[in-house]
């Protein structure tokens, strides 16, 4: 099945295509828009950048909504 088909596992109504976004601010309160990740484990303080990722996976999260019922699917 592609992105472009998919269904609904509730109702089976077609869903539309969308992902998450995850806003954030750096130390001038600029905002940064960017689509949330997944990433694999717990998560691990980092000194010099708040989390570790070195070494774990990491996956783009894609969040489709029902058009009917409103069910949102996440996939990585």
């Amino acid at each position: 099945m592609s992105d472009t088909d998919r269904n609904c596992l509730r109702c089976r109504a077609p869903l539309a295509q969308g992902y998450l976004l995850d806003v954030g601010q750096d130390v001038t309160s600029v905002a940064h828009r960017h689509q949330a990740r997944w990433v694999q484990g717990v998560p691990e303080a980092s000194f010099w950048a708040s989390l570790k990722l070195k070494d774990r996976t990491v996956l783009p999260i894609f969040a489709d909504r029902c058009s009917q019922c409103g069910t949102i699917e996440l996939r990585a």
